[in-house]
């Protein structure tokens, strides 16, 4: 597969690869926690998204759905973000999922969950958003210019 056909998130890898997330620039580092975000939450839900390694890309993944315009869905994940304590989500895997698990059952599964099901109903096409960055912005995601 040639750069041009691989996908956005693979060129990413490919640089996390390379040289570490530290290669990525803030915007790419962003849109690569966007992807996460969709890709853990489609494939269960928040909880598993901030369960799982992607968890500590949340800062992120919520900052990166604000610059590319998406201001729904940002307003979903911060309201999950703020189920955490002081609504700090450790990057840390071990510490973030004991905080996730120490929370209330009516916090960690049925609020969660509401949100859960409120990304799942969101009508803004932040993939769309995406490739529309992506296209004005070039000089900030040079891993996705090669």
């Amino acid at each position: 597969m040639s750069q041009s056909q691989k996908r956005p998130i693979d060129l990413l890898h490919g640089r996390i690869e390379s040289g570490g997330i530290q290669a990525l620039t803030q915007a790419e580092r962003r849109l690569f926690a966007i992807t996460w975000l969709y890709l853990e939450t489609n494939n269960g839900s928040l909880h598993q998204f901030f369960f799982n390694n992607a968890g500590k890309f949340a800062t992120d993944a919520l900052e990166g759905l604000e610059m590319v315009g998406a201001p729904q869905t940002a307003d979903i994940l911060r309201r999950a973000v703020a189920l955490f304590p002081r609504g700090h989500v450790p990057t840390d895997q071990l510490e973030r999922r004991s905080v996730l698990v120490g929370l209330p059952d009516e916090i960690q599964w049925g609020r969660m969950g509401e949100l859960t099901n409120e990304f799942f109903q969101d009508k803004e096409d932040v993939a769309q958003l995406v490739k529309d960055y992506i296209a004005a912005h070039p000089d900030l995601l040079p891993a996705l210019q090669q």
